[in-house]
């Protein structure tokens, strides 16, 4: 390896932030580097980047595989730093290196920005000709204005807190218009907003249980899994993460609201969540997880997405743009369940429908009455929501929801929507 410039160059401020972002939580003992601009800038060196690979302590057929699959060399740090760093070939690299698996480049994270920023731009473009077309959006857009200040009022929000937020959320609003042509009040009334105060001085938390185009009048077919039930007993979570691996490689599967193609992960970190994370050995519902994993693909091509939201823990899975949320109802034997498939967007998607998402878990869910429900109401009580009559035929998503919680621990749906 050409080791000619050992110049240590001050990083840019831009690619400083990036790497203390990176390894704020300590030395990292990784670095991993796109490998195609890897390969591209040694071969344009008149160097074999096989060499300086092996040299980094990358085995050939890793190099291989991630040129094959568009991945990353994974470069013991303490090599990148003595060979690599502040040298001439780092510093080509720059933009192309990030310390974490999942985590993106600076190029990456350019890119990414610069997509979602003219995603945004044609939206609300669209948004102000529908406008333009129908009065009315302008009457409805102020609708979901001032039913939020109303809201946030309510809650104890400051007002000028309230107005500041009540117009990003019609900003929000109106970009939902152009981008997915739903009208921003049924959208509002829709998505049950709910405002809270927090014990932090100025701080104020909104949660919007369901995504604005969920129709919980969408029947779903019940999915029967019995027969993975019978096999779930047998199956230790080290046997079922061999069989999510013997689907690695398959082509994604289109959700049945064609909202999303879900892809098994290939990495193996993340293939263990999905055999490991969720399990709860002994629990009533531990055989209702195992068996839906067995069943995973149905599952995933009878599930629909409810519930989306934002990586808040970039710092640990900076690769990660957003998780999401799908609910699949199946039968076990005689057993009403519902089922959450999560699944992760990862950063540099173009949040295109069907956005293309990695299998990130499997959760048998609890379900409860509605709060303004008696648990023993034989009239509301999610069992008869969902009951044994209904085995191979269908309910409809505000059934299926019936009782489930939602990301923040509160039910999915507010009593108004799940008459």
């Amino acid at each position: 390896m050409q080791r000619k410039n050992r110049r240590r160059r001050r990083l840019p401020d831009a690619a400083r932030r990036h790497v203390e972002m990176l390894t704020q939580n300590g030395p990292v003992e990784t670095t991993y580097i796109d490998a195609e601009h890897f390969f591209q800038y040694f071969q344009e060196a008149g160097v074999d980047p096989m060499e300086v690979a092996k040299e980094l302590g990358v085995e050939e057929s890793d190099v291989t595989m991630a040129l094959a699959t568009e991945g990353r060399l994974a470069v013991p740090t303490s090599e990148y730093a003595v060979k690599i760093a502040g040298t001439e070939a780092g510093d080509a690299l720059l933009d192309d290196v990030t310390f974490t698996p999942e985590g993106m480049t600076m190029r990456e994270a350019s890119t990414f920005m610069t997509e979602q920023k003219e995603i945004e731009r044609r939206a609300l473009e669209k948004a102000e000709q529908l406008i333009a077309e129908d009065e009315a959006l302008e009457a409805d857009l102020e609708y979901v204005k001032s039913s939020f200040m109303t809201q946030a009022l309510s809650a104890g929000v400051a007002a000028d807190v309230a107005e500041g937020n009540a117009s990003l959320f019609e900003a929000r609003a109106k970009a939902i218009l152009g981008r997915y042509g739903i009208n921003p009040r049924e959208w509002y009334d829709r998505i049950g907003l709910q405002i809270s105060q927090t014990e932090e001085a100025g701080r104020v938390e909104y949660h919007q249980p369901l995504n604005p185009d969920v129709d919980l009048d969408m029947e779903v077919p019940v999915v029967n899994i019995s027969e993975g039930m019978s096999k779930a007993g047998k199956h230790k979570p080290k046997e079922l993460l061999g069989y999510l691996k013997s689907l690695i490689g398959q082509e994604p599967l289109l959700t049945l609201d064609e909202k999303a193609l879900v892809q098994i992960p290939s990495k193996s970190n993340k293939i263990r969540h999905v055999a490991y994370s969720s399990r709860k050995p002994g629990t009533k519902l531990a055989p209702a997880r195992r068996a839906a994993i067995l069943s995973i693909n149905d599952l995933i091509r009878n599930a629909v997405l409810v519930e989306s939201m934002a990586n808040t823990k970039k710092d640990k899975k900076p690769g990660v743009e957003r998780y999401h949320r799908f609910y699949v109802p199946v039968f076990l034997g005689d057993q009403a369940h519902v089922v959450r498939v999560v699944a992760e967007e990862l950063v540099g998607s173009d949040g295109i429908k069907p956005i293309d998402v990695e299998l990130y878990d499997v959760i048998a869910e609890r379900r409860e009455p509605p709060r303004s429900q008696a648990p023993d109401n034989p009239e509301r009580s999610p069992s008869t929501v969902m009951s044994k009559e209904t085995l191979f035929s269908k309910v409809t998503i505000r059934q299926m929801l019936a009782g489930v919680k939602d990301s923040g621990g509160a039910a999915l749906l507010p009593v108004s929507l799940s008459r």
